[in-house]
């Protein structure tokens, strides 16, 4: 790693933390939003064990929902302190990836590059203020990175131990990040070889660096074994094929909001790659988690590869800095200019998309059912309704999503309490419709959501 003054490191760091905090906390309050809010009601109540031992379905990023479930306890239930997790996570991939970059040993000013692109990189910014596991892989892919690195060039073991920790969250995180970790066991098998000239000295390293993998795979299969049931369910939502519109999805996403242009830069990045160990890193966790999707069909969603965004952003600065000290070298003043130009670009884009973003957090447009109650909202809700509507009306809860509306964990029990009452013949004198001020029951979206499916009652008796 070169060597750096600490008074620069530490204004360095302390920028970055700045400016990944002044991004990530406008709206961190906001209401829950679909997939969070869906999490939110079906899993904050669940036991520790439970969550722990049970795999209930691939909305369950458990070690998200552990750590949520803990902030909760510790500081109280309202929105920022569901989605904590996840922003702490995304303010420390920041100078994180940078502390990577330095490691891996690009130039100071790659690394620099590649913690603002972080810092505005579109699928970064939105996980970190979502209640998700998303973010938290992307700090742990780093975290994991990092220690591999170390132990390999120091053999430490406080490396070993943090290489095991992080593997096994990413796990816990989401299970489909387990083939980012074989990526990174290869690299590290490939790299230990490399280094020795002799093949007695190469087995030796290679099973010396191999030691945190094993222990790592080792707990990462008994986990597997303890929640084998849930995988199952989870390998048949995803068993799919990689699609040409997949790919283009993950490789959109990985690269937004700037566009595909910037793969010509993570080209020459890869290009320009120096180190042996570095170009073997790269390959390994690209490589060996395509093979692993293609062998056994579990394919997912464009965000379940947001293991990937660091690399494409270390390597895209990387090519970045390269093309303008290629220029700087022929002519200062269109270097400059050429500088200009991509700062404007890099800029422009993510600061349009997240202005918009914020709003549309804030007016609940991103929400199909129309805008989601807060926490604090749908809590007096659920105690008006239950001093004042009795219980033969019917509620319905027409508001934030059939699944994602707050209201449905704050009110389970009055709506079950009812329905109840009507099942075993109460009379049904009145419906009662609870919805949002900006969205009332006549423009909910009922039919839109239900228009490819057909509603049939049994038989009557």
């Amino acid at each position: 790693m070169p060597r750096i003054s600490l008074n620069r490191e530490l204004w360095v760091i302390s920028g970055l933390l700045f400016l990944a905090i002044a991004l990530r906390l406008p709206t961190l309050g906001s209401p829950l939003i679909e997939d969070e809010a869906i999490s939110f009601n079906r899993y904050i109540d669940v036991p520790w064990k439970d969550l722990v031992f049970y795999y209930h379905d691939t909305n369950q990023h458990t070690l998200f929902l552990l750590l949520s479930k803990f902030s909760i306890w510790m500081f109280g239930e309202s929105e920022i302190i569901f989605r904590l997790p996840s922003f702490l996570a995304g303010v420390l991939s920041i100078p994180l990836i940078y502390r990577l970059g330095l490691l891996i040993k690009i130039p100071w000013s790659s690394a620099l590059i590649s913690a603002l692109l972080m810092g505005l990189s579109w699928p970064h910014l939105k996980y970190s203020l979502e209640g998700r596991g998303y973010a938290l892989t992307i700090f742990l892919v780093l975290l994991a990175t990092y220690s591999t690195v170390q132990y390999l060039n120091s053999s430490r073991w406080v490396w070993g131990s943090v290489l095991i920790g992080s593997g096994f969250a990413m796990v816990m995180t989401l299970p489909s990040n387990l083939f980012f970790l074989c990526g990174l066991a290869v690299f590290i098998v490939i790299a230990g070889y490399l280094e020795s000239k002799e093949i007695k000295s190469s087995i030796k390293n290679i099973s010396k660096s191999s030691i945190p993998f094993l222990i790592m795979f080792a707990l990462v299969g008994v986990y597997f074994l303890v929640i084998y049931e849930g995988l199952k369910i989870g390998k048949h939502f995803y068993n799919q094929l990689l699609t040409e519109t997949q790919i283009g999805n993950i490789a959109g996403l990985l690269v937004a909001p700037w566009g595909f242009w910037m793969y010509l830069f993570f080209a020459l990045g890869i290009w320009r790659l120096r180190l042996a160990k570095g170009k073997i890193l790269l390959l390994s966790v690209v490589i060996v988690p395509i093979v692993l999707t293609l062998l056994t069909g579990v394919v997912g969603f464009a965000r379940t590869y947001v293991y990937w965004l660091p690399f494409v952003l270390l390597l895209s600065a990387y090519g970045m800095t390269e093309v303008f000290f290629a220029v700087l070298k022929q002519t200062r003043g269109l270097s400059y200019g050429l500088g200009v130009g991509v700062i404007f670009l890099l800029i422009f884009s993510p600061a349009k998309k997240i202005s918009k973003h914020y709003e549309n957090r804030n007016n609940g447009s991103l929400v199909v059912g129309g805008p989601n109650a807060t926490l604090s909202e749908a809590s007096q809700m659920a105690v008006w309704v239950e001093e004042n509507i009795p219980e033969d009306n019917l509620i319905v809860i027409s508001t934030g999503g059939p699944e994602s509306s707050v209201l449905n964990r704050y009110m389970k029990k009055n709506v079950l309490a009812r329905m109840t009452h009507f099942a075993r013949g109460g009379e049904l004198k009145k419906i009662v419709f609870i919805a949002h001020q900006g969205m009332p029951p006549d423009k909910y979206p009922f039919v839109p959501m239900f228009k490819d499916r057909m509603l049939k009652l049994p038989a009557s008796r």
